[in-house]
């Protein structure tokens, strides 16, 4: 119970079985994340009115109970007594619920694109990426159907229930881009938060916004050793080049397919991403970082719509 709650996401990279307009295309991909989003809030008001019925119900009861022991108090204590009674109960459901939030924290979508980059390394880095798509049978090829990462992001993996509910329920699993354009192809993971700097949901509501992502695996190194020797550099990383958002995400329980980790930066240049990236290699006394992510990581740039 002391364990604190992780935050999750839950990624959905989907392609079309046919090449729509790119207009109609992000035209429906917003709208679709608008419902969402007002779907999400209709929950949110929904829960904290049943909460304060819930308390209110049960704050009579029990000065119901409770009257027997009570000496006839006048008005004002018959007040004071509720107002204790509710503030008691306030504290349980928040330590019980966690005090977390309820649903989506925040949803993004993005259009996976094949820039052409300049530096050897780089390009390396974007061909490991494209194989990455084509072992989990995705096309790169430009003549097809437009390549979509959704990411919903929860506070515990019990919201995965209640996204479960609203996509299927409310929307029915039309934010899975399965429509009149047909099925496609869909790959899901899901990953635990390890590391965060900067306002992700305001940085992907901003126009222009490109995430560069590079996913990688651990070496024949010790898991503790990685994590802290990763972590460590992330750290350094951020100080030194401020990025607007970064985040560390490991797959949870190891669960879907590619591969465990996935670094995303966030911000409106592509080659300061890539080059803050490729500066892990100077770590020295972090050598393998480079051999994970620099050797071995698959890189992928995203145009975020939502």
């Amino acid at each position: 119970m002391s364990t604190q709650v992780p935050t999750v996401a839950y990624c959905i990279m989907h392609q079309e079985a046919s090449n729509r307009p790119k207009e109609e295309f992000l035209k429906k991909v917003k709208e679709r994340h608008g419902r969402l989003r007002a779907e999400t809030h209709a929950l949110e008001v929904a829960l904290r009115k049943l909460l304060s019925d819930t308390t209110a119900k049960e704050v009579q009861t029990l000065r119901g109970m409770l009257s027997p022991f009570l000496q006839t108090p006048i008005s004002s204590d018959d007040a004071e007594v509720r107002r204790l009674l509710r503030e008691a109960f306030d504290r349980y459901m928040d330590q019980v619920l966690d005090g977390g939030q309820t649903g989506i924290k925040y949803a993004t979508a993005g259009r996976i694109s094949f820039p052409a980059l300049k530096k050897v390394r780089e390009k390396t880095l974007l061909a490991n990426g494209k194989v990455c798509l084509q072992e989990l049978g995705f096309s790169v090829s430009r003549e097809k159907g437009h390549l979509l990462e959704t990411i919903f992001v929860l506070q515990g993996a019990k919201n995965l229930d209640v996204l479960e509910y609203l996509l299927h329920e409310k929307l029915s699993g039309d934010v899975l881009m399965e429509d009149a354009a047909g099925p496609g192809r869909s790959v899901r993971t899901i990953h635990n938060l390890m590391f965060a700097k900067g306002d992700m949901v305001r940085k992907t509501s901003s126009e222009n916004a490109v995430e560069t992502s590079i996913s990688f695996s651990r070496p024949e190194l010790k898991y503790a050793s990685f994590r802290q020797g990763l972590l460590e550099g992330l750290e350094k990383l951020h100080e030194k080049f401020m990025p607007d958002h970064i985040s560390l995400w490991q797959q949870k329980l190891g669960l879907g397919a590619g591969k465990e980790f996935v670094l995303r930066i966030i911000g409106r240049g592509v080659e300061n991403a890539i080059e803050s990236i490729l500066w892990l290699e100077s770590l020295k006394e972090r050598a393998f970082l480079k051999q994970a992510i620099i050797e071995q990581g698959s890189l992928l740039i995203k145009e975020l719509i939502v």
